[in-house]
């Protein structure tokens, strides 16, 4: 091998070094999220039936219309939940609610946000009162949660039910397990972070439309 070929040898090699320094930590990276990645298991449930609920305080209706552009939590309060149990319930959403309030906007007030998830509370027995953005929905005993057909997790404990902006089925977790708080704050950032991307990527096409308008005269 001449001097010129095993320098260039050097410099590939160099060059291949550089690459592999650059490439493979994220590489690394990437695959360790995924092998640790607590919301893998959770997934797509598919869409969310058609319905309509009048709210406590008879100022509003949540229904599917509401789970579209928005994601949604809803916290399941069954009969069997008694009042040292509606208290441990109460306790993980409000947390949830201030975290996410915290943790999960736009900070910069000049950048159009989509809506913030919406916080929805059934139960089939009173409650004491929730504040704000909380909304409450009251069922009678033989009416039924609003769950995918095919959730296999029991219906007679407190359940979270997450919602996507789509409005499909992405959770459906027991409140008062262990591991639930940290899978909700996962799956309820990797929504939010998709909701305000196509968000964004909405409103870019609109501004170039009207852009083409103006430059068409329109």
């Amino acid at each position: 091998m001449t001097a010129t070929n095993l320098r260039k040898h050097l410099r590939a090699a160099r060059f291949t070094a550089i690459i592999a320094a650059f490439t493979i930590p994220p590489v690394y990276w990437l695959a360790y999220l995924y092998a640790n990645d607590v919301t893998k298991d959770l997934r797509d449930d598919g869409p969310v039936p058609a319905f309509t609920f009048v709210t406590d305080d008879g100022q509003s209706v949540f229904s599917k219309n509401e789970t579209f552009r928005r994601v949604s939590l809803l916290t399941s309060v069954p009969q069997a939940c008694q009042a040292a149990c509606q208290v441990q319930v109460r306790e993980r959403l409000m947390t949830l609610v201030t975290w996410s309030a915290k943790h999960l906007r736009n900070d910069n007030k000049h950048d159009p946000k989509p809506q913030d998830i919406g916080f929805i509370v059934f139960s089939q027995k009173p409650l004491a009162p929730l504040p704000p953005p909380v909304q409450h929905i009251s069922l009678a005993a033989h009416e039924k949660f609003l769950l995918p057909a095919t959730s296999t997790v029991d219906p007679n404990q407190p359940l979270f039910t997450v919602i996507s902006q789509e409005s499909h089925f992405r959770a459906v977790l027991p409140a008062l397990a262990d591991d639930t708080d940290e899978k909700l704050r996962r799956l309820l950032a990797k929504l939010t972070s998709q909701t305000y991307l196509l968000h964004y990527l909405t409103m870019q096409n609109l501004m170039w439309k009207k852009a083409k308008d103006y430059a068409r005269g329109n």
